[in-house]
C-alpha cells in the first residue's frame, strides 16, 4: 500500500502557552529563490503546551500532535493530555481531539 506521507518532523521544544506552525516553501529546491511562508499559526493555552510531531501529506494537509496541560481542544482530564489536530493545505482546521486520563499521559 502506497502512503501519501511525504514528511515527518518532530519538535521537542517546550513553549508554555504557545505552539507555532510555519509551513515554508522553497527550502528543498535547487533554485536560488527565496523561501516563502505559506501558512503560519500560533496557538496554545495558559498552561504547558508541547508540539511533538507533524506529518505532512502530498495533498498539503498536515497533522500536528503533542501534549497540553490546558484545555486546548476540550477540557483537560488530568496533569497532561495528548492532542492531535488536522489542517488542510491552507491551514484551515479540519478536526481536533484532546484525550487523556486523570494522570499524566
Amino acid at each position: 500500500m502506497k502512503s501519501n506521507l511525504i514528511s515527518k518532523n518532530t519538535c521537542t521544544q517546550k513553549f508554555t502557552g504557545i505552539i507555532l506552525i510555519l509551513i515554508i516553501s522553497g527550502l528543498c529546491t535547487s533554485s536560488f529563490a527565496q523561501p516563502s511562508i505559506i501558512f503560519g499559526k500560533q496557538f496554545g493555552t495558559d498552561k504547558a503546551d508541547i508540539g511533538q510531531g507533524m506529518v505532512t501529506y502530498k495533498s498539503g494537509d498536515f497533522v500536528l500532535s503533542g501534549t497540553t496541560s490546558g484545555n486546548l481542544c476540550s477540557t483537560n482530564l488530568g496533569q497532561s493530555d495528548g492532542f492531535i489536530i488536522k489542517y488542510d493545505s491552507t491551514g484551515k482546521e479540519i478536526w481536533k481531539k484532546q484525550f487523556g486520563t486523570e494522570y499524566g499521559n
